[in-house]
């Protein structure tokens, strides 16, 4: 599998898979998640409220990885869409080793995937998690990634 860490951009990169970091209820409202969830269309948001209802509290856990379709995003030749939760800061010990966490269960949900279009994964685009609407320090998430 093909590793692109950095931002995610939206097409032209030739990946199958973007990573959108999200809140626990996967309510896109800035950031990456929001480009993502807007370049994507009303069904990835419409899928994303699905995915929280049927979780307990209604919310993810930190360090948990869903996946959606491209949706619109199929155009600029995605395959899939994962979302996860990232911890709000990097500056402790706990929150490196969540970021460790999230990073471990994203690539091995992205091993286990042969996409939602049923065509194995080969690479996958992860921005820096936790350094937009979190604040995180970008080159330190970067690091973290």
């Amino acid at each position: 599998m093909q590793l692109a860490c950095g931002d995610a951009l939206l097409g032209g990169l030739g990946l199958d898979a973007l990573v959108s970091s999200s809140n626990e209820l996967l309510w896109n409202v800035g950031g990456i998640a929001r480009a993502i969830e807007m370049a994507a269309g009303r069904g990835m948001a419409e899928m994303c409220r699905g995915i929280i209802l049927t979780k307990p509290a209604d919310k993810l856990r930190l360090g948990e990885v869903v996946s959606t379709p491209a949706f619109d995003l199929d155009e600029a030749g995605f395959k899939g869409v994962f979302h996860e939760v990232a911890p709000e800061s990097l500056d402790s010990e706990a929150g490196q080793a969540a970021m460790r966490a999230v990073v471990t269960t994203l690539l091995a949900k992205a091993a286990r995937s042969n996409s939602m279009s049923g065509r194995p994964l080969t690479s996958i685009a992860i921005p820096t998690l936790g350094a937009g609407v979190y604040g995180n320090d970008a080159p330190a998430a970067l690091h973290r990634v």
